[in-house]
């Protein structure tokens, strides 16, 4: 196990991401914690406008349903500021196989300095019993050109213990960046 930081253990990282990656997968997640804290730093999309997303199973091969609630907030260059709520982009994916959740909508790479980073919390996930929730907050600049600030929760419905965590964009590849994920006992 790794460093222990303000109640977190380090468990392992990707290192720089470099050279255009499809997905990065984590595994081994188990009952040694009840909650994983997955750390993204500066992830860069090597295409345009695509959302990031993710997708848990302990194959890959089972349909997952996920229900979402994204909120945002956005500072143009007017700094005119708003919080919205927008009931569009609920989701409940898993309807057929290999369906995707996006934590963060139309990720803009057209800039070399543009990234995304944030923090998606997944508790319990060795659980045989309840639905696996979680909470995912990233901060970005848009396809629009706006920073954006979502937070997202919902649940995989699901009561198999889960192991293993993709994340992805949409379309193009992770371009470079960094993922860093922790344990909470």
């Amino acid at each position: 196990m790794g460093d222990s930081i303000m109640g977190l253990t380090l468990i392992n990282t990707t290192g720089a991401i470099s050279g255009g990656t499809a997905d990065v997968e984590i595994t081994g997640l188990s009952d040694a914690y009840k909650a994983y804290e997955f750390h993204f730093y500066n992830i860069h999309l090597s295409a345009s406008n695509a959302d990031f997303e993710f997708q848990v199973n302990t194959n890959y091969n089972q349909d997952i349903n996920t229900t979402a609630l994204r909120a945002w907030t956005y500072d143009n260059d007017t700094h005119s500021v708003a919080f919205t709520y927008q009931s569009s982009a609920d989701q409940t994916v898993g309807d057929s196989s290999g369906t995707w959740c996006c934590i963060a909508e139309s990720v803009n790479s057209s800039n070399a300095e543009n990234s995304l980073s944030g923090v998606m919390t997944l508790y319990d996930p060795s659980s045989t019993t309840y639905s696996k929730h979680f909470i995912a907050n990233t901060d970005m600049q848009t396809s629009t050109t706006y920073m954006q600030y979502t937070q997202m929760a919902g649940y995989v419905k699901t009561t198999s213990a889960i192991d293993k965590i993709k994340f992805r964009f949409g379309s193009g590849n992770i371009d470079s960046g960094e993922i860093k994920w922790f344990g909470y006992s």
